[in-house]
C-alpha cells in the first residue's frame, strides 16, 4: 500500500496518512481487509490518523477494520451508520487530536461549516506566482542533453515549437493524473502556454519562433525546416487500449513528430509532461528530453527558464523512466544540469562530540568545472552486508548544493547514523542494528556512482572490545565503501548478528526505502 505521510513539525507523534487508490489485481489498495491499519497501528506505533484517497474507499464508508477515520471528500452521516459507535469515538478523537496539535482551532479563520467562502477565496500574488515559477523549475529534470545543446543561448536564431501540448494550459495533477488547469484553477491567472511563454522569451534573444500547435508531422516538418532546434511538447493524455481499457500514455504519433523535425531541424528537444513514469521508447532519437512531472500553474514559463539558462535544471529523478518493459532508459536518481561537476576524495571525520547514534561521518567536495554555474544533488547509497539480504543498494541520504559558479567548489558532509545500518524487524517489534560488511555510495544516481576518483584507504578507528569497527575503503569516482563495518554486539536471541535499538514509537516510519537498480 502506497502511503503520504505528513506531520507536524512540532510534534513528530501527529501524523496523517492517505493511502493510495491504486490497486492491484482490481483490489484497490485500501480495501477493508488489507492490514495496512494494524501493520501502521500494532507494528509500527503509528498515532494519527489514516484518510482514503480519492475514490478509493469502498462507498465512502467509514472502515474500522482498515483503521480509516476519514475519506477524501466529505464523510457524510450515513457513513457512520454502519460502525460501531466505540469506533466512531476513536475515528473523532485522532483526528481532533491532530487538528489541536497543529492549533488549526487557533489559526483557522473560520468556523466550520461556514468555511466555504473562505476556502474558495482567491489568495493568488505576485509572490505566490513567483514561488510557483520556481518551485516548477525546481521540479523539472533534465533527462538527457547531448552536445550540450541547452541552454538555448543568442547563438540560436530560429526555434521551431511543435505540438499540440504547446498551446494548451497547464494541467495540475488529480486522482486521475492530470487534468485542465483551466477547469480547476481560477482563469484570471492568465498562466500562458509552453509556446507563448517561449516567444516572450525568445524575444529577448531576438530569436524568431516558429508555431506548429498540432501533431501533424507535415506540418511540424515544415516549420521546422533550417531552424537551429525544434522543441516538441507532448503531453501524456487518457488513451483507450484495444481491450477498452482507459490508460494514460504519450500520443501514439509522437514518434513520427520527432523523426519529421529531426530530418530538418539541427537539434531535436522535447518535453514531456506526465504524471507517472511512462515508457520513453524514442528517447534516443532526440538530442535533448525535459520531463515535467505536471509542474502546475507556471510550468510552461519555469521551462521556458530552463530551456533559456535563466535557471539551471537541479530536479533528480523519483522514480526510474523505462525505455520499455524490460529496460530503463533513466534511473532513479538521474538527473543533469548545465554544469559539470568534480568530486574530491571524501575525508572521514570525528563524529560529533556526544553522539553516540553516529558511525560514519565524511566529507566530499564538489566543484564546477563546466561553463555553467549550477546546482548538484549529491546521493549516498548503502548496502547491506550480505548476511542481512539481497546486496541492493538504498538511497540514505542526499544534498542539493547551492549554486556552484564555474570554477567555485563547495563542501558536502554526510553522517551515518545507528539507524541507518538498522532494519526493522517484524519479530522483535523494533530496529536491530546488523554487523557485517556494508558499501556506501556517492553516486549521480542509484546505478551511477562517480568514477573520478583513485584508489585508497581510509585509516580505521579499531576497539577490540568496543562498540564498533570501521574500515572504510575509495573505490572509483567517490565509491565510499566501507568495507568493513563490523558491530561487536551482544547478538539478540534467535537473530544472529543483530543488536535491538530502542526508537520513539513513530520512528519505523522513517524505515529505510529499498531502491531496485
Amino acid at each position: 500500500t502506497n502511503s503520504n505521510i505528513n506531520s507536524n513539525n512540532n510534534n513528530k507523534n501527529n501524523f496523517n496518512a492517505k493511502l493510495a487508490a491504486s490497486t492491484s489485481n482490481d483490489i484497490v489498495s485500501d480495501a477493508p481487509d488489507d492490514r495496512v491499519g494494524e501493520i501502521l497501528r500494532d507494528d509500527l506505533g503509528f498515532k494519527g490518523f489514516l484518510q482514503t484517497d480519492l475514490r478509493s474507499s469502498e462507498d465512502g464508508l467509514l472502515q474500522p477494520k482498515l483503521g480509516q477515520e476519514s475519506s477524501d471528500g466529505n464523510m457524510e452521516a450515513r457513513a457512520l451508520l454502519p460502525a460501531a459507535p466505540t469506533s466512531v469515538d476513536t475515528a473523532a478523537k485522532r483526528i481532533l487530536a491532530s487538528a489541536y496539535h497543529m492549533r488549526l482551532d487557533e489559526t483557522t479563520e473560520c468556523s466550520p461549516p461556514s468555511c466555504e467562502t473562505f476556502l474558495a477565496r482567491n489568495v493568488t500574488s505576485p509572490a505566490h506566482i513567483a514561488l510557483a515559477r520556481r518551485a516548477a523549475a525546481a521540479s523539472m529534470v533534465l533527462l538527457k542533453n547531448d552536445h550540450d545543446i541547452l541552454p538555448l543561448e543568442s547563438g540560436v536564431e530560429t526555434i521551431a515549437v511543435v505540438g499540440t501540448a504547446s498551446v494548451t494550459t497547464p494541467h495540475v495533477a488529480l486522482g486521475d493524473g492530470r487534468d485542465d488547469l483551466s477547469e480547476d484553477v481560477d482563469t484570471s491567472l492568465n498562466a500562458p502556454s509552453p509556446l507563448e511563454a517561449i516567444i516572450a522569451r525568445a524575444g529577448e534573444n531576438h530569436a524568431i519562433v516558429r508555431g506548429s500547435p498540432t501533431n501533424d508531422p507535415k506540418s511540424a516538418a515544415q516549420v521546422s525546416k533550417n531552424a537551429d532546434v525544434a522543441i516538441i511538447f507532448a503531453a501524456a493524455v487518457p488513451r483507450n487500449t484495444t481491450g477498452g481499457e482507459e490508460v494514460i500514455g504519450f500520443p501514439d504519433d509522437l514518434e513520427e513528430l520527432i523523426d519529421s523535425t529531426k530530418e530538418v531541424a539541427r537539434y531535436t528537444v522535447v518535453v514531456v509532461e506526465t504524471p507517472a513514469a511512462l515508457p520513453l521508447p524514442w528517447h534516443n532519437k532526440a538530442d535533448a528530453v525535459l520531463i515535467n512531472f505536471m509542474a502546475g500553474q507556471a510550468a510552461p514559463e519555469a521551462c521556458a527558464d530552463l530551456l533559456f539558462g535563466d535557471t539551471s535544471p537541479s530536479g533528480r529523478l523519483p522514480v526510474s523512466i523505462p525505455e520499455s518493459t524490460t529496460a530503463v532508459a533513466y534511473p532513479f536518481g538521474h538527473g543533469l544540469g548545465f554544469g559539470k561537476f568534480q568530486f574530491s576524495t571524501p575525508q572521514r571525520l570525528p563524529c560529533d562530540s556526544g553522539n553516540e547514534d553516529c558511525r560514519l561521518k565524511f566529507r566530499s567536495v564538489i566543484k564546477n568545472i563546466g561553463n555553467h554555474s549550477s546546482a548538484h544533488v549529491l546521493q549516498m547509497y548503502i548496502t547491506f552486508p550480505p548476511e542481512v539480504g539481497p546486496a541492493t543498494r538504498r538511497l540514505k541520504s542526499f544534498k542539493k548544493s547551492k549554486l556552484i559558479a564555474p570554477g567555485e567548489h563547495r563542501e558536502v558532509n554526510f553522517t551515518l547514523t545507528r539507524k541507518d545500518v538498522s532494519r526493522w524487524n517484524r519479530m522483535l517489534g523494533d530496529w536491530d542494528e546488523a554487523a557485517g560488511t556494508y558499501s556506501v555510495e556517492l553516486a549521480d544516481s542509484v546505478v551511477k556512482p562517480r568514477q573520478s576518483l583513485g584508489f585508497c584507504v581510509i585509516e580505521c578507528s579499531i576497539e577490540k572490545d568496543g562498540a564498533f569497527v570501521i574500515f572504510g575503503t575509495l573505490l572509483g569516482a567517490a565509491i565510499f565503501t566501507v568495507a568493513c563495518l563490523t558491530l561487536a554486539v551482544k547478538k539478540s536471541p534467535g537473530h544472529a548478528g543483530y543488536r535491538r535499538v530502542k526508537e520513539p514509537a513513530l520512528e519505523p516510519l522513517d524505515a529505510p526505502l529499498q531502491i531496485l537498480a
